[in-house]
């Protein structure tokens, strides 16, 4: 396992994964461009306000491909 400093709106943080580096870079990459999107929409919303509207859409994401998924194979 090894571990990553990661950077989210301003904020280091460190993750212990197996993942490849390039995967985490690119996972890091992806949310803090998920966050500039909401806040260019919504520039005075909070840190916590931004995180709760970014869990709401990765929730969303993840429940919709799971319910293709499921639909693919006929559950």
């Amino acid at each position: 396992m090894s571990r990553y400093k990661i950077n989210i709106m301003e904020h280091q943080y460190y993750i212990n994964t197996d993942r490849d580096p390039a995967w985490v870079k690119m996972l890091q990459e992806r949310l803090n461009g998920q966050i500039d999107e909401i806040r260019e929409g919504c520039p005075n919303l909070s840190a916590f306000d931004t995180f709760a509207l970014l869990t709401m859409n990765l929730m969303d994401c993840l429940l919709y491909t799971s319910d293709a998924a499921d639909d693919l194979i006929g559950v």
